[in-house]
């Protein structure tokens, strides 16, 4: 009879145990799901801020380019310019300005993105370099810009002398003036 029982109960015995273990497993596979689901949506959640970052950057770059379009064309055209008339070296100067503020904008941006996520992100240290980049660029034209002579009368070719006090000729016309 003491076989009988065991005969019945071993295989049960078995069956229990193997069923044991699997019990158990579901209770940590549940807490894994959940967890597993908690990540997919972190995950989903800094895709989004990536792309918003990205997106930030890009616009970043983008106006760098169109800034280094234009530049790109006013250093053309100062290259190969000797004199200009005060109101092109104005318009010119006034031109430099512009872009150089259109970068700073840029780089108000960029600061805006690195407050936001750091600085340790590789496309935010691509733009910085490209900022400081195209600043260099701006500086370089603006010291061919202040090379360049400029005539008060192209057709009389009357030159400016740029080391000359204003406060000197102003003293002149005052003497002129008084003297007649």
């Amino acid at each position: 009879m003491k076989k009988s029982i065991l005969t019945f109960t071993a295989p049960a015995l078995v069956v229990g145990l193997a069923l044991a273990p699997s019990a158990s497993a579901d209770a940590p596979n549940a807490n894994a799901s959940a967890q597993a689901k908690a990540q997919v949506s972190a995950n989903a959640d800094k895709v989004k801020v990536n792309a918003g970052i990205t997106n930030r950057i890009d616009a970043v770059e983008d106006r760098l380019v169109d800034v280094n379009a234009e530049l790109e064309l006013v250093a053309n055209i100062l290259a190969d310019t000797e004199t200009l008339t005060a109101e092109q070296a104005v318009l010119y100067q006034k031109t430099l300005d512009g872009l150089l503020n259109r970068v700073g904008a840029s780089e108000n941006q960029l600061n805006a993105v690195i407050n936001k996520v750091g600085s340790d992100l590789p496309e935010v240290a691509d733009a910085s370099a490209f900022i400081a980049t195209t600043t260099q660029e701006i500086l370089e034209v603006q010291s061919l810009l202040d090379g360049i002579e400029i005539t008060v009368d192209p057709e009389l070719d009357e030159v400016i002398d740029e080391t000359a006090d204003p406060a000197e000729d102003v003293i002149e016309v005052i003497d002129d003036v008084t003297a007649e």
